[in-house]
């Protein structure tokens, strides 16, 4: 802000107006100066105009009214006092006391308007920060309110997490049940699988015992190829089979399985059973 040739913006009235308001009172100051105490001292201060300009802060119309009441003054020292009023020594004493008593005033009206203007601008750098800080706090309040939409949102996303996590670990029990139950499965089926090539195996070779029969093959060995048959249909529980036949009071060995060297003739000798004769035992 020029401080010559400028004023603060306010609501009193213009620089026209102002102007106008100046001339009005410098010129009554001068009526009544020259006009009405022409040939007295006025007893007012010629400086009184100028407390004008504290309402109206522009120094172009103080000092423009300092000079035209330096100049009243002159005209009412030099001009409109007679000489049996005043000495000439003496009209520069009086001159320079209402000079000085104009422009002193003038000067701290000026200082004045300067603070005055200070403070001014001071407020309004205090109004400006203050709208900077209202918007700031605006922006930290939009601020706050889209975190805490992103909290919410976060929250959220956390509880479906959560419950997806969940059931991943349900689905993952049941996948282990079911592989548990699988491989109980898959255990069964070997089990089942093993009876079978058992049972396989045992019928091949009844099988092949009814080919012996029918080729010129020793009786001993179809009747031993029936014992193995027999002790792998038979199953685990089984270790060893032999075909005996009663003479008498005892039992012939025709045909074994499982006894090792010695063969079924230890069964024969301790084997009695009171059941028909011809008639054959696997055990």
């Amino acid at each position: 802000m020029n401080e010559v040739g400028s004023r603060e913006k306010s609501s009193g009235p213009g620089f026209f107006q102002a102007c106008l308001i100046a001339a009005f009172l410098v010129l009554l100051l001068g009526w009544l100066k020259l006009g009405v105490f022409s040939h007295r001292v006025f007893p007012l201060s010629s400086a009184l105009p100028l407390l004008f300009c504290l309402y109206y802060r522009d120094v172009r119309i103080l000092y423009g009214m300092a000079a035209a009441l330096s100049g009243v003054a002159f005209l009412k020292v030099f001009v409109m006092l007679p000489p049996e009023e005043v000495r000439d020594h003496y009209k520069w004493v009086v001159i320079s006391s209402h000079l000085t008593n104009v422009w002193l005033v003038a000067g701290v009206v000026h200082g004045l308007i300067r603070a005055q203007r200070r403070l001014a601008k001071k407020q309004a750098d205090l109004v400006r920060l203050n709208d900077d800080l209202e918007h700031s706090n605006e922006e930290l309040l939009a601020s706050n309110e889209e975190l805490a939409a992103r909290e919410e949102e976060i929250t959220r996303q956390n509880e479906e997490l959560r419950s997806q996590a969940e059931e991943l670990e349900q689905q993952a029990e049941e996948l282990r049940q079911q592989a548990e139950e699988m491989e109980q499965q898959g255990a069964e089926i070997l089990h089942t699988n093993q009876e079978l090539v058992r049972k396989e195996r045992g019928l091949q070779t009844l099988l092949d015992s009814g080919r012996w029969l029918r080729s010129d093959s020793n009786e001993l060995i179809v009747l031993n190829g029936v014992c193995q048959a027999a002790v792998q249909v038979l199953g685990e529980e089984v270790q060893a089979a032999a075909v005996l036949f009663r003479t008498g009071p005892d039992f012939e060995v025709k045909g074994d399985f499982g006894f090792g060297l010695h063969g079924g003739a230890g069964v024969a000798s301790t084997r009695r059973n009171p059941s028909p004769p011809s008639s054959s035992r696997a055990g």
